[in-house]
């Protein structure tokens, strides 16, 4: 943790140091851990700030505890700063809207509009899976934080 919480710092610093002057309009902040570091980059360049929320950034599967309640105070209080939060599903629109009603929240859906068509691959044919066994799909990162363990449990009743 140590590590880590010295190479944020000397990050941020060299962020700091290299853009403080410079005539800077939107900052694209994509999640919480640099949050702060474009909250300061904003008083200094006097930029708009956009915080891409993704998820629920303070809600995410595997954050508890204390962790849990500091980002909860950080998102609360650095997003004051914000004149925009970029949200990616209608239910976590209501979520920030609900939590934070001073804060303009958008909608950016991360879907293409129609669906492209598509041939499918020939999967079954390939592994060899009958065409009446059901198939599951994950797409994304495999980590703890997707919840993955639970996803494989599930398939073991």
């Amino acid at each position: 943790f140590l590590a880590q919480a010295v190479k944020y710092v000397e990050w941020s610093w060299r962020i700091i140091r290299e853009y403080r002057r410079t005539k800077v309009a939107v900052i694209h902040c994509h999640s919480m851990l640099p949050l702060l570091l474009a909250c300061l980059l904003k008083s200094m360049t006097g930029a708009r700030l956009v915080y891409d929320a993704h998820e629920l950034e303070t809600e995410k599967y595997g954050l508890h505890g204390r962790r849990q309640r500091i980002a909860r105070w950080l998102e609360k209080t650095l997003i004051k700063h914000c004149d925009a939060v970029l949200v990616v599903s209608p239910s976590i629109e209501r979520w920030y809207r609900q939590r934070y009603p001073d804060t303009p929240v958008v909608l950016v859906r991360n879907v293409p509009l129609a669906p492209p068509t598509l041939t499918p691959y020939p999967w079954r044919e390939e592994l060899a899976i009958p065409e009446d066994a059901l198939l599951f799909i994950f797409i994304g990162g495999l980590t703890q934080s997707r919840g993955i363990p639970a996803m494989l449990k599930a398939f073991d009743r």
